[in-house]
C-alpha cells in the first residue's frame, strides 16, 4: 500500500514579517521544469517512485435553469507528475530531499 504524504498547510496568523514568508511562493527544480510547491495536492509515495498529483487551476462547468430549479456540474483537473528512480534520478533524489526536509 503506498504512502501519501500531504503537505503542511501553512498558518495565516502571524507577524507581518510571518506573513511575507507564507505568501511568499516556494519551488522544486527539476531537471526541466520548476514546480510550484502550492499547486501539489498530494504524493503518493511507492518503492523507487513518487506520483506528485498537481491541482490545475482551470474550472470548468455549467448551469441549467429553469423556472427556479437547476442542474449544474463544477469540475477542476488533477494532474500526475511520475518521477521514477530507474527514469528520473537527479529528479527522484531532488523529490527525496524535499520530502525529508519538510517531514
Amino acid at each position: 500500500m503506498p504512502t501519501i504524504f500531504k503537505v503542511p498547510v501553512l498558518n495565516v496568523r502571524g507577524s507581518k514579517n510571518e506573513l511575507n514568508k507564507i505568501y511568499m511562493s516556494k519551488f522544486i527544480k527539476f531537471t526541466k521544469f520548476l514546480l510550484n510547491t502550492n499547486d501539489i495536492h498530494k504524493i503518493v509515495i511507492e518503492p523507487n517512485k513518487y506520483y506528485i498529483h498537481v491541482v490545475s487551476k482551470q474550472i470548468d462547468g455549467f448551469h441549467l435553469g429553469i423556472g427556479g430549479f437547476g442542474i449544474g456540474n463544477i469540475s477542476s483537473y488533477i494532474s500526475e507528475i511520475e518521477v521514477c528512480e530507474m527514469k528520473h534520478s537527479i529528479d527522484y533524489k531532488i523529490v527525496s530531499d524535499w520530502i525529508s526536509k519538510n517531514e
